[in-house]
C-alpha cells in the first residue's frame, strides 16, 4: 500500500521535498530537457539510458537523497569543457589569436544526470519565493513598474497572481522565453528614459558587465541569503530550513575530476566551494537569486541624491550579468563620471553581493548631450521576428533576408567603427560618430543567422528549380542558392576572425553543407589539434569546435523536412564522407584526443552507420558509447571477457542502438542471444522496455527458437504488454456476446472506443465496479490493467448512441482475478492518495482505450524508423517519465479525425492528474474532490447532453469542441469573416496518377499560390485598417475544398497563430489514419487556444461522408466519424457556434435538418463547378437552417457566397462572387446572435447602434434551436 503521499500544493524549502519522488521525477524532466536542447555541451547517450532506465534511476536518487543518508551523499565530479570566449583571430602567418596572452576559455562543466536533477529539485523547493521577490517580467514597461521588476533574463515560466508568482514545477519547461525577454530587457532603458525626460539631455545609459559572474559566486553566502529569504516567506520555520539547507550543501559541494583540477585552476582560478558550474542547468536561476540583495538595493536609490555626487539612479535592470542604468545629472556631465560611478557599483557589489567584479573592458556610458541614442537594433529584430513568424509568400521572405542582411551589417559597422586622432576633438567626434546598437553583436549574429537560414529554406521550397530570374511572385533556385553560398561564407568568415562563435558557424555548415567548407574549417583545426602541449588554449579552442561540428553533424547539419530545403549541388553525403574521416582520425589518436571531442565523434560514426571496433581502454565517458558502436556490429556489451555488462545498463543501449540504426537486425541478434543466455526473472524485468518498440519486439521474438518464442510472447500476453497471438484479429460483429479481452478490442483497427460515447460508457461501468475500496477488495486487489479486463457487447453500434438506454443488449464490463504477471506501467504512483487511487486507475484504462494502446502513456502515433543516416534526436521519454506528464489535451489523444472531444480529454486529465500541474477545469463539472457517484452523475450528463446533439437522421454523433476567444476585445455580436477563393489546384490536377498532387513541381507551385493568397489577405487587412481607421480582428478564415496540401498546413498554423484567427480549409486528398493506403477528402480546423498556460493550436478535422462520382473514379474513400460543433466562445456572452461540410455532404437534407437546431452558421467548402444548383442550395438553405450559410468555391469556378435569412434581398446576399478564375479575398461581418434570437424589425439587436435594423424573416415551421424566439 502506497504512503500517505505529500501534500503538494505549497512545494517549499523542506527536507522531504529533496527526495519526493514526485518533485525528482519532474527536477529530471526540466534537466533533461533543458540540457539536450541549451546546454552547451550534453552527453547525449547519458541522457538517453536515464530516459529508459529512470524508473530505477528516481528510486535510487532518492534513497541516496533521504533524510538520514543526505549527509553521506557526494556529487558526481564535474568534467571540464573548455571553450572559447570571444577573442580576435587572424590568418595572415596562420590562424591564431591576435594577442595570444589575452585569449581566455569558458570553464564549461559537465554534470551527471544524477546532479542536474539533484540541483533542479532544490530550485523547484526555492523557485516561487525567489521569482516573487523578482518580480513579473511581463510588466509594461513604465516608469509606475519599474520598481517592480528590474530582472529579465534567467525567469522561470511562473503564473502570476496577486504580486506572486507560481511556478509550473510539473512539466519540462524551466526557463521563460529568451527572445521575449531579452527584447523587455533592451527595450527598456530607453523607454524609460523617454519618459522620464523626454527632450532633456541630462542623462546617461550605462551598459555594465560583470566579471566571470558565475565563477566568482561563493556558495556558501549564496545558501545563507536563501535560507535567510526562506525564512523571510515561511514563519517558524528556521530549523526546518537549516536541515534542508544542510543538506544542500552537501548537494552544492561540486568538484572537478582530477584529470581537470590544475586545467580548471588555470582557466577561472575558480577554487573549491567558489562558483556555479557553468553547464548545470540551475546555476541561471541560482545566480539571479545571489544578486535579489544587490537588485533591492538598486531599487532603493532610485532618484535619491547620493551624497557628494552630481548624478543619481533613476532605472536600472539587468539580463543575468548584463546591467543597464539609466542615470539623471543634476548639473554637467563630470569628466570622472564612469570612474565614479563603476566605483560606487563595485562597493554595493562588496557589501550585496560579495565576491563579484565589474569586468570595465565592458562599460558603455552614453551621454544625452553628446551622443546619440542606442541603434535601435532591438526594434529592427522584433518587426523581423514577426515577419517570419507567420506564413512566408515570396515577397515577404525575399523583403525579411533583406532585412537581415542589413541587420548583419550593424554587426560589421560597430567593428569598424572610425577612431579620430589630431581633430581638434576627438572625444566629442567619437562619441558623435560612434554606432551603438543596443543589441550586442554576438547576439545580433546568432539572430541574424538563425532567422536567415529559416527564411531561405520557407523561400527554397517554393522557388523554381529551373528558373533564373526573380519576379514578385516567384524567384530561381538558383540566384537563391548563390545567396545562401554568400551568406555562409560570410557566417565562416566571421567564424575564422572570432572561434567563439561556434553557433553561427553550425548554421553555417547546415545551410551550406559543402565538403570546401567543411575543409577550410578543419585545416584550421587541424593546425591545433596536432599541438603536443593539451593545455594549450589554441589546441583547447579548436577542440572544442571539432566536438561542436560532430555533434552538429549528428544533430542538424544536412537533416532537414524536405529536401528541397538544401542548396542545390552541395552534397551532403560527400559532407558527411569528409567529416567521417576527421571523426575517425579523432579516434585513433586514442588516448590523445579529449574525452568530449571523442564522444562526439563516437556519436556522429553511430548516426553515420559507421560502428567502429573500440577497445575497452575507454575512458569512463566514453565507454558507454563504445558498447553502442558494439551493438551496433551485433556484440553484446561486455565488461571484460565472461563478464556482460549490467542488464540494466545493456538493455537501453539496445534500444538506443535500434532507434539510430533505423532497427537493422544485428540489433535483435544481440538482444535474441541475451534473453537465451540470461534468467527468466532478468528478462521478465526488462521485456517492458522492448515491448515499447514493436518492430525490435517482433524481430527479436522471430531469432528465438520455436520454443522460446512461444514462451515469451505468452509472457508478454499474460502481462497485457502485446494484444493475443495465434488468433485473427478482434473485430465489432452485431450480435456477438463471447466476452473478449479489452487488450484485444482496443489494438484492433474496429476499436470502438475511439468514440466518445462508448469511451464514457466504459468508464462508467469501471466506475461502478471499482469506486469503492469494498468493490475492489471483493476484486482481488492488484494493479486494475487492460488485461484483467474482459467485455461483452452485442451491439457497438447502439453502444456508441448516447441515447440509448442499452436495456435491450448485453453490454458488460467484467474485472478478473489479478495476473500473475502485473504490468507496472498500471502502477498507481506512490504520490497518489490511496482514496484516488481508483480514479488513477480508471484514467489509466480509459486513456489506453482511446489512444488504442496497451501502454496508456504512449502518443497516439509514433514516427517509424527509417533506415540510413537519419537525424540523431535521442529517447526523449520512456513511460515512467511520460506517466508524470500526459499530454491529455485532444490533440494528444488521437489523430484528428478521432471522435473525442475536449470534453473527455478534461476528464482524463482530471483523473490522472500529476503533482506539480493543475489540469484545466472549463468543461468538466466536478469539484475538486468527487467520489465515484458523482463521476457517474457527471458521465451520465455528458451522455444526456450528446444524446440532445446526435444527429438522429444522419446517424451519427455531434461533438462540441469549445474555443475560447483569444482577444479581449469586447463582443460586438458580430462574426467577422475572411473568404479566400484560391484558383490552384485545378479540378483537372486530380488525376489518378497523382490524386494527391504529391509531384515537385506541383507541390512548389502549390505551396506558391497558397502563401500569395495569405500575403493578398494581409494586404487587404491593410488597405481596410487604412480607410476604416481602426485595426480589424478577424475572426474566421475559410478556403475552398483541396485547397490546401497536408505538407503545407504548417503555414496555415503560423498564419492562424500569428492573427489569432480560426481557419477552415479543404485538404488535399491525403492517407486515412486507419489505413494509409485509402485516401479521403476532409476539411481542417486550426484553431488558436487561449487558456492560462498560455497559447496554442489545436487541430481537427471534418470529414467526408458521401463521394462524387468522380472521386469514386479516384479511389476516394468515405470517412466521417463524428460532425463537429464548433462553439466560440466570446467574453460574457453565449458561444456562436459553426458547423461545416465538404462540398457534396452539404447536399445531404438529413445532415442540415439535424445541424439547423444547433448550429449557428453552416460553412460549405467546395471545388464544384455547377454553380447554379449550389446557389439555389444556398439559398433554400440558409432560410430552412434559419442561419447564415458560407459557401467558399476555387476560383476556378467562383460563386462562393454567404447569405442570411433577411428579407430585403440586398441584404440577404451579404457576399457573391461572379465569374471564373477570379482568385480574391473577401471580408464581412455576420450578425450571428440577429437569427439566434430570432429578433424581428421591431425588436433592436444586441449593441444596437440607432441605424435602421434589417428585417429578417419569420423562422420556418418546426425549428426547435436553443434560444430561438427568447
Amino acid at each position: 500500500m502506497a504512503k500517505t503521499p505529500t501534500n503538494y500544493s505549497e512545494v517549499r524549502p523542506h527536507p522531504k521535498f529533496l527526495h519526493d519522488q514526485a518533485v525528482l521525477v519532474q527536477a529530471w524532466k526540466k534537466s533533461h530537457a533543458y540540457i539536450r536542447s541549451h546546454n552547451w555541451y550534453a552527453d547525449s547517450l547519458e541522457l538517453d539510458v536515464s530516459a529508459i532506465r529512470l524508473r530505477s534511476l528516481i528510486d535510487t536518487w532518492s534513497d541516496s537523497l533521504s533524510i538520514s543518508e543526505i549527509s553521506n551523499y557526494e556529487p558526481d565530479s564535474m568534467r571540464l569543457v573548455a571553450a572559447p570566449k570571444s577573442s580576435e583571430w587572424e590568418t595572415s602567418d596562420g590562424w591564431k589569436p591576435k594577442e595570444k596572452d589575452k585569449l581566455r576559455l569558458r570553464p564549461l562543466a559537465h554534470l551527471s544526470i544524477r546532479e542536474q536533477t539533484a540541483c533542479m529539485a532544490v530550485l523547484i523547493c526555492l523557485a516561487d519565493i525567489v521569482e516573487t521577490e523578482q518580480g513579473d517580467p511581463r510588466l509594461p514597461l513604465t516608469v509606475e513598474n519599474q520598481r517592480n521588476v528590474v530582472s529579465y533574463g534567467h525567469r522561470l515560466i511562473s503564473r502570476w497572481a496577486d504580486g506572486s508568482a507560481s511556478f509550473q514545477w510539473g512539466n519540462a519547461k524551466l526557463y521563460r522565453q529568451y527572445f521575449e525577454d531579452y527584447q523587455q530587457f533592451v527595450r527598456r532603458p530607453e523607454k524609460i528614459r523617454q519618459q522620464l525626460f523626454g527632450d532633456s539631455e541630462s542623462w546617461a545609459i550605462v551598459q555594465i558587465d560583470l566579471s566571470q559572474f558565475y565563477d566568482l559566486i561563493p556558495r556558501d553566502n549564496l545558501l545563507e541569503k536563501l535560507e535567510a529569504l526562506a525564512n523571510e516567506y515561511w514563519d517558524n520555520c528556521e530549523k526546518v530550513h537549516e536541515r534542508f539547507f544542510k543538506g544542500v550543501k552537501h548537494l552544492f559541494d561540486w568538484r572537478w575530476h582530477n584529470a581537470d583540477r590544475s586545467l580548471s585552476l588555470e582557466i577561472c582560478g575558480m577554487k573549491d566551494g567558489i562558483g556555479l558550474p557553468q553547464g548545470l542547468a540551475a546555476s541561471g536561476f541560482f545566480a539571479n537569486a545571489y544578486l535579489l540583495d544587490f537588485d533591492s538595493e538598486i531599487i532603493r536609490l532610485f532618484g535619491k541624491k547620493l551624497t557628494k555626487r552630481i548624478w543619481r539612479i533613476v532605472d536600472y535592470c539587468r539580463y543575468v550579468d548584463d546591467m543597464r542604468f539609466v542615470v539623471q545629472f543634476d548639473k554637467e556631465t563630470p569628466d570622472d563620471f564612469r570612474d565614479e560611478f563603476e566605483a560606487m557599483l563595485q562597493r554595493l557589489l562588496d557589501r550585496f553581493a560579495e565576491g563579484l567584479k565589474l569586468n570595465q573592458k565592458k562599460t558603455v556610458v552614453m551621454l544625452g548631450d553628446s551622443h546619440s541614442s542606442n541603434v535601435p537594433v532591438a526594434e529592427a529584430m522584433q518587426s523581423v521576428n514577426n515577419n517570419v513568424s507567420g506564413p512566408l509568400d515570396v515577397e515577404t521572405a525575399r523583403h525579411a533576408l533583406e532585412m537581415l542582411d542589413g541587420l548583419l551589417a550593424v554587426s560589421n559597422s560597430r567593428k569598424s567603427q572610425p577612431a579620430p586622432e589630431g581633430t581638434g576633438n576627438d572625444e566629442l567626434m567619437r562619441r558623435v560618430l560612434a554606432v551603438e546598437p543596443d543589441v550586442r553583436n554576438d547576439t545580433l549574429e546568432r539572430f541574424v543567422a538563425h532567422r536567415w537560414r529559416r527564411v531561405y529554406r520557407s523561400l527554397r521550397v517554393m522557388a523554381d528549380e529551373e528558373s533564373l530570374t526573380d519576379s514578385t511572385m516567384n524567384i530561381g533556385r538558383k540566384i537563391l542558392d548563390q545567396r545562401a553560398r554568400t551568406f555562409a561564407v560570410e557566417l565562416l568568415r566571421k567564424w575564422i576572425l572570432d572561434p567563439s562563435n561556434v553557433r553561427i558557424l553550425r548554421v553555417s555548415l547546415d545551410l551550406f553543407p559543402v565538403t570546401d567548407h567543411l575543409e577550410v574549417v578543419l585545416n584550421l583545426l587541424h593546425a591545433h589539434i596536432n599541438k603536443d602541449d593539451a593545455t594549450d588554449k589554441r589546441r583547447l579552442t579548436a577542440e572544442y569546435v571539432g566536438a561542436e561540428i560532430l555533434r552538429a553533424g549528428a544533430t542538424e547539419t544536412g537533416f532537414v523536412r524536405d529536401d528541397d530545403e538544401l542548396p542545390g549541388g552541395t552534397g551532403i553525403d560527400a559532407y558527411r564522407a569528409r567529416l567521417s574521416e576527421f571523426a575517425t582520425s579523432v579516434l585513433d589518436k586514442e588516448d590523445a584526443s579529449p574525452w568530449y571531442l571523442r564522444q562526439q565523434a563516437l556519436l556522429f560514426l553511430a548516426v553515420n552507420q559507421q560502428p567502429q571496433p573500440i577497445s575497452r581502454k575507454t575512458t569512463p565517458e566514453n565507454r558507454h558509447y563504445g558498447f553502442l558502436h558494439g551493438l551496433l556490429r551485433g556484440k553484446w556489451p561486455t565488461l571484460a571477457p565472461k563478464r556482460p555488462l549490467a542488464s540494466d545498463v545493456a538493455v537501453p543501449l539496445c534500444l538506443v542502438a535500434h532507434r539510430i540504426s533505423g532497427g537493422k537486425n544485428s540489433i535483435a541478434t544481440a538482444l535474441a542471444k541475451w534473453i537465451g543466455n540470461s534468467s527468466n526473472s532478468v528478462v521478465t524485468d526488462h521485456l517492458r522496455y522492448i515491448v515499447e518498440y514493436d518492430e525490435l519486439f517482433n524481430s527479436t521474438m522471430a531469432k528465438l527458437s520455436s520454443k522460446d518464442r512461444q514462451f515469451w510472447k505468452q509472457i508478454a500476453v499474460t502481462a497485457g504488454y502485446v494484444s493475443s497471438f495465434g488468433t485473427a484479429k478482434w473485430e465489432a460483429i452485431e450480435g456477438d456476446e463471447n466476452p473478449y479481452r479489452l487488450v484485444d478490442i482496443i489494438t484492433s483497427d474496429d476499436n470502438p472506443f475511439q468514440q466518445e460515447t462508448a469511451a464514457l460508457r466504459l468508464m462508467h461501468e469501471l466506475a461502478l465496479q471499482w469506486g469503492k475500496p469494498s468493490q475492489r477488495r471483493a476484486a482481488g486487489q492488484g494493479v486494475l490493467t487492460p488485461s484483467r479486463i474482459d467485455i461483452v457487447c452485442s451491439s457497438w453500434e447502439r453502444l456508441a448512441d448516447p441515447g440509448d438506454s442499452l436495456s435491450e443488449i448485453t453490454f458488460e464490463v467484467r474485472i478478473g482475478p489479478v495476473p500473475s504477471l502485473g504490468d507496472e506501467r498500471f502502477a498507481v504512483p506512490k504520490w497518489c492518495r490511496t482514496s484516488d487511487s481508483w480514479k488513477y486507475e480508471i484514467g489509466q484504462i480509459v486513456r489506453a482505450a482511446v489512444i488504442g494502446k496497451t501502454d496508456f502513456t504512449q502518443p497516439f502515433m509514433t514516427k517509424p524508423l527509417l533506415s540510413g543516416v537519419t537525424k540523431y534526436r535521442g529517447v526523449s521519454s520512456g513511460w515512467y517519465k511520460r506517466k508524470h506528464g500526459l499530454f491529455n489535451d485532444r490533440q494528444g489523444l488521437g489523430h484528428r479525425l478521432l471522435a473525442i472531444s475536449p470534453w473527455l480529454a478534461e476528464l482524463l486529465g482530471r483523473l490522472l492528474e500529476w503533482p506539480g500541474t493543475r489540469q484545466r477545469r472549463e468543461l468538466v463539472k466536478l469539484p475538486t474532490k468527487f467520489s465515484d457517484a458523482s463521476l457517474r452523475r457527471c458521465i451520465g450528463n455528458r451522455l444526456e447532453e450528446l444524446n440532445g446533439l446526435y444527429c438522429r437522421l444522419s446517424g451519427m454523433p455531434l461533438y462540441p469542441f469549445p474555443v475560447q476567444t483569444t482577444d479581449d476585445r469586447e463582443t460586438t455580436g458580430h462574426l467577422r469573416v475572411a473568404l479566400v477563393q484560391t484558383a490552384i489546384p485545378k479540378a483537372s490536377e486530380f488525376g489518378t496518377a497523382d490524386p494527391a498532387l504529391n509531384e515537385p513541381a506541383t507541390r512548389r507551385r502549390h505551396r506558391r499560390h497558397v502563401s500569395a493568397m495569405l500575403r493578398l489577405f494581409m494586404k487587404l487587412t491593410e488597405v481596410r485598417e487604412g480607410y476604416k481607421n481602426t485595426k480589424e480582428k478577424i475572426d474566421l478564415v475559410l478556403f475552398p475544398e483541396l485547397a490546401v496540401h497536408s505538407d503545407d498546413i504548417f503555414i496555415l498554423e503560423r498564419f492562424a497563430d500569428s492573427l489569432k484567427c480560426m481557419v477552415f480549409c479543404g485538404l488535399v486528398f491525403h492517407p486515412s489514419p486507419d489505413n494509409e493506403d485509402q485516401l479521403i477528402n476532409t476539411g481542417l480546423w486550426i484553431i488558436p487556444n487561449q487558456t492560462s498556460d498560455g497559447r496554442s493550436i489545436r487541430m481537427i478535422e471534418q470529414g467526408k461522408h458521401h463521394m462524387t462520382p468522380e472521386e469514386i473514379s479516384l479511389g476516394i474513400s468515405s470517412f466521417r466519424p463524428c460532425q463537429w460543433l464548433i462553439e466560440y466562445r466570446k467574453p460574457n456572452a453565449e458561444s456562436w457556434k459553426l458547423s461545416a461540410s465538404i462540398c457534396y455532404d452539404a447536399t445531404d437534407l438529413r445532415l442540415a435538418a439535424d445541424l439547423s437546431q444547433h448550429s449557428d452558421a453552416f460553412i460549405v467548402s467546395a471545388l464544384n463547378k455547377d454553380i447554379g444548383t449550389f446557389d439555389t442550395m444556398v439559398a433554400a438553405l440558409h432560410y430552412h437552417m434559419y442561419q447564415h450559410v458560407l459557401l467558399v468555391n476555387s476560383a476556378e469556378f467562383g460563386g462562393s457566397t454567404a447569405q442570411a435569412p433577411y428579407k430585403d434581398h440586398f441584404r440577404k446576399v451579404i457576399m457573391h462572387h461572379h465569374g471564373m478564375d477570379q482568385a480574391s479575398v473577401s471580408i464581412f461581418e455576420l450578425d450571428l446572435d440577429r437569427f439566434r434570437n430570432g429578433h424581428s424589425e421591431t425588436t433592436p439587436p444586441p449593441n444596437y447602434d440607432g441605424e435602421s435594423i434589417p428585417k429578417i424573416k419569420h423562422p420556418p415551421a418546426g425549428l426547435n434551436r436553443d434560444c430561438v424566439g427568447e
